[in-house]
């Protein structure tokens, strides 16, 4: 199949993705909080004791590829949490994952006999499954937290009219976002364009304009995802008696206390080093010094070889100043579709650079995936260190600069 015939297949299926994923995942609701921010109440969670597991059915032949996605999408959380998947049960209650039709939904939480988690022809990509097994688990949609009008704001002239719902906010009375920053990076927030009639138009717009490509995201559970789950699962009692030095703002993994999970761009047993990334096979990245001078950096992330890619390829690159002493990221070419540009590819879908450049290393950084509106501008850290990380499931290439400043 060649790139311009597969690039088509692919962006038709990222459309039925969005339009599933993105409106239907809030079908089946058993109360009127579904769908919303994490609910206060206990009930619906999992247990985390002793032999207690996530028990699951799969009630339908899904093809190699789906039963894949589906396995590293409950090992990503199981590794990261202190939840427990385990398939085939009689008690209850249970995950019955099933496909119903093109559908990608799943009840928010444990439900009191079973539910059903449906991932149809149209979820066929790791960060929609990966969404759904995160509402099973009991996370909601970033966009309707309590206090979202504070971050984004809403077109409701250009939502569905069936699908406004979708855009409800929580009430702070049922719902806790355990006092963390809103984060446009989840895995669980809308895309700009979702329930749009017009697809060219946004439905949500960012307050910080930078971030208008960062929502929708659809590499991975973000850093305050995993953050989240594990304080609605009280995950770090596991790890009480070990006091694990995590660094960067990391926190202890239960599942392996003398180790630390790390915001994004991070690596090392204790969040120390820079993540050594994964292009293709092969590590990359890199640990830069940033002098008076600009110093160029042209890297190519991702190796397209005719095949849909299960991950995103991601590679990180650290750059630093002298303490006390900014880094200054030159925008000099960004190769890409603009999220926009196509109908499918709200926030940044397919490829990706992020400029990590806060002094809280929990947040997502600026996401770009083309050069409008940011080719030639020049950003600056907020701290002596500038993180730069490319996300590709084909080959994209770009050109910075840096310096101190």
């Amino acid at each position: 199949m060649n790139v311009v015939l597969l690039l088509a297949v692919i962006v038709a299926s990222l459309d039925t993705v969005v339009s599933y994923k993105r409106n239907v995942s809030i079908v089946l609701r058993s109360e009127p909080s579904e769908g919303q921010a994490i609910k206060r109440s206990g009930s619906n969670l999992w247990p985390t004791d002793g032999n207690g597991y996530i028990y699951y059915s799969v009630d339908y032949p899904f093809d190699e590829r789906m039963r894949r996605l589906l396995d590293q999408s409950m090992t990503f959380w199981q590794k990261h949490t202190c939840l427990s998947f385990m398939q085939g049960s009689d008690t209850k209650p249970v995950i019955r994952i099933t496909a119903d039709g093109g559908a990608c939904y799943s009840t928010l939480g444990r439900q009191s006999i079973y539910q059903r988690l449906s991932l149809g022809w149209s979820c066929g990509f790791f960060g929609t499954v990966v969404h759904e097994v995160g509402h099973t688990l009991g996370l909601g949609h970033e966009h309707q937290r309590y206090d979202r009008d504070a971050h984004i704001s809403i077109n409701y002239g250009n939502v569905d009219p069936g699908n406004r719902h979708s855009f409800n906010a929580s009430k702070p009375s049922e719902s806790e976002n355990f006092g963390l920053p809103y984060d446009y990076g989840s895995i669980m927030h809308y895309d700009v364009f979702s329930s749009a009639v017009n697809r060219k138009i946004p439905v949500l717009i960012a307050h910080d304009p930078l971030h208008q490509s960062t929502m929708g995201q659809q590499i991975k559970p973000s850093f305050l995802d995993l953050l989240k789950i594990n304080k609605l699962y009280q995950c770090e009692r596991y790890c009480q008696h070990y006091h694990t030095p995590c660094q960067n703002q990391g926190f202890p993994n239960p599942k392996n206390c003398h180790t630390c999970i790390c915001p994004w761009g991070f690596g090392g047993r204790l969040c120390e080093a820079r993540d050594a990334g994964q292009n293709a096979s092969s590590p990359c990245g890199a640990d830069l010094q940033a002098g008076p001078s600009w110093t160029t950096l042209q890297a190519s992330v991702g190796v397209f070889n005719g095949q849909w890619k299960d991950r995103h390829d991601e590679c990180h690159w650290h750059i630093k100043a002298r303490p006390g002493r900014k880094v200054h990221v030159w925008i000099k070419n960004i190769e890409g579709e603009c999220s926009g540009e196509n109908e499918s590819l709200g926030g940044c879908a397919l490829k990706n650079i992020e400029l990590k450049l806060q002094s809280d290393m929990r947040l997502t950084g600026y996401r770009f995936c083309c050069n409008k509106g940011v080719q030639n501008r020049v950003f600056a850290s907020e701290t002596e260190l500038a993180i730069v990380s490319r996300y590709s499931l084909f080959t994209q290439r770009f050109e910075i600069a840096y310096r101190e400043g």
